[in-house]
């Protein structure tokens, strides 16, 4: 069964790679400490992995607002550094 959702997007100059993963996982690419006091994110980009991190515990539309939220930021970033 594939995934409903896409795991590469081709930006012409960047190519992010979009991963799915678990709650510890999530966790260890954002850096994240509980004793913080923050929630875990739900997503996350990792520009300098050209990566996209989605929960793959969030329910299936949760995670498509999610990945869109991402899409925006390194589409922000990616903008940014090509003016």
């Amino acid at each position: 069964m594939s995934r409903p959702l896409p795991t590469i997007l081709d930006f012409g100059c960047h190519v992010i790679h979009i991963h799915y993963v678990s709650k510890r996982r999530m966790a260890e690419e954002t850096d994240w400490d509980p004793d913080d006091g923050l929630a875990l994110a739900d997503g996350a980009w990792v520009a300098e992995d050209d990566a996209i991190y989605i929960g793959k515990w969030l329910p299936l539309k949760t995670q498509r607002i999610t990945l869109f939220h991402e899409i925006v930021h390194a589409a922000l970033d990616l903008r940014e550094w090509m003016a």
